[in-house]
């Protein structure tokens, strides 16, 4: 069985202006829910693995997350989606820890909790973070065009980094690739 890790906001669900603090700000994105439902179906495992530097800023707390990460485990669940992990780092970009995307360190948590090598594990992003810890992490990244990926493909694209990536419209989009087996390897 396969596992592919999902970042959460601009992947799963709408980014909002500053951060997602309550359960009430979460709103998924069109297709997304249908996107795992066809991701398990199929045998995928999926993990969650999501910057929250609004901990460590002093926006929210990690009770606030627990909160979100409960409202949207229920949602899911009531569309028979199993979610395996939630991975995420509570650190500001200034705290320079290991855990923070574009770092790999909850990939390799991630991994070493789901037993799985990473060469075989999908990172969906929809930014620059998401690929880049992919990569470091030794996981393949795929990049979603929903939340902030039409930026990033343009990031990407004056680099070397836009080699050897996947580029789909939505969640869903790379679900049917993933399930049709047309992904870029």
């Amino acid at each position: 069985m396969g596992v592919i890790f999902l970042d959460r906001d601009g992947v799963i669900n709408h980014n909002v202006d500053g951060y997602v603090t309550s359960p009430a700000q979460w709103m998924p994105l069109p297709g997304s829910i249908a996107a795992m439902g066809r991701l398990n179906q199929a045998g995928y495992r999926l993990a969650i693995i999501t910057n929250q530097a609004g901990i460590g800023k002093g926006i929210m707390t990690i009770k606030q997350l627990e909160d979100i990460h409960q409202h949207m485990l229920g949602i899911l669940k009531t569309h028979h989606i199993r979610i395996e992990q939630i991975y995420y780092c509570p650190h500001a970009p200034d705290q320079e820890c290991f855990c923070r995307k574009p770092s790999p360190g909850m990939l390799l948590k991630a991994a070493e909790d789901l037993k799985v090598p990473l060469k075989e594990v999908w990172m969906v992003g929809d930014a620059a973070r998401d690929v880049r810890a992919a990569r470091a992490a030794g996981a393949r990244p795929a990049l979603v065009l929903t939340g902030h990926g039409h930026e990033t493909l343009n990031e990407l694209k004056t680099s070397s980094e836009s080699s050897r990536l996947g580029v789909y419209r939505n969640l869903l989009d790379f679900a049917d690739a993933c399930i049709d087996k047309r992904l870029i390897q």
